[in-house]
């Protein structure tokens, strides 16, 4: 903190402003929790994006501040298994994919230039992700979301704007659960956490179906 010469604090004051600083509220950190490539979580204060009217970004490195701590650090999604902002959970995640006539394939590769944050929505043998990004054009943080299953490589996108689900993705995809499929196929379910909650009971239900599920 610059100080002029020409002017004089209250000792009481320079004590709350400096001396104190660690305590005051820092914009835009939240507390939360990094975990490590060895699996340790550490605790402190994170910042992932700036949101404003006219100029919202998402950090490609997230900003860290250890507990008692005023040195910042930043981890992009190569350098940390995943963070915990607020009420906010990511995972790190190396998302590949590959188009063929209008056909996108998404699936967990190898290249870790491509890993980034995916917001974990829901974590369990069917798990449910948001691939956040900025949309230019009202300034806004929006996503795209995916299915991935249990052990299995191979993710999914799941609803189209205001079309809702993709239908005949999804059915494909639960080529291994034919009930869920014709639920699908007759509009039955209409939101993501019914295919969540159906397909998870369907697989704690049957000791064999997890079987497949972890093959």
């Amino acid at each position: 903190m610059k100080i002029f010469n020409n002017f004089h604090l209250p000792s009481f004051l320079f004590f709350f402003l400096v001396g104190g600083f660690t305590v005051l509220p820092q914009k835009g950190y939240e507390s939360g929790y990094i975990i490590s490539k060895n699996n340790d979580t550490i605790y402190g204060r994170i910042k992932d994006r700036k949101t404003n009217t006219f100029n919202s970004t998402l950090y490609e490195k997230i900003r860290f501040k250890r507990q008692n701590k005023r040195r910042t650090k930043k981890f992009n999604a190569d350098m940390i298994k995943g963070y915990a902002v607020g009420d906010r959970k990511y995972i790190s995640f190396n998302m590949e994919s590959e188009s063929s006539f209008f056909n996108v394939i998404y699936w967990v590769g190898e290249n870790p230039k491509n890993r980034s944050f995916l917001r974990i929505i829901y974590d369990g043998y069917l798990s449910y992700y948001y691939q956040e990004y900025i949309d230019e054009d009202n300034n806004s943080i929006e996503f795209v979301d995916y299915f991935k299953k249990q052990n299995q490589k191979e993710l999914v996108r799941v609803t189209q704007g205001i079309f809702g689900l993709k239908r005949k993705k999804l059915i494909k995809f639960f080529s291994d659960c034919p009930d869920l499929q014709l639920k699908l196929r007759n509009k039955e379910f209409k939101k993501p956490f019914q295919v969540i909650e159906y397909y998870n009971q369907w697989i704690s239900a049957n000791p064999k179906n997890e079987a497949l599920l972890n093959s």
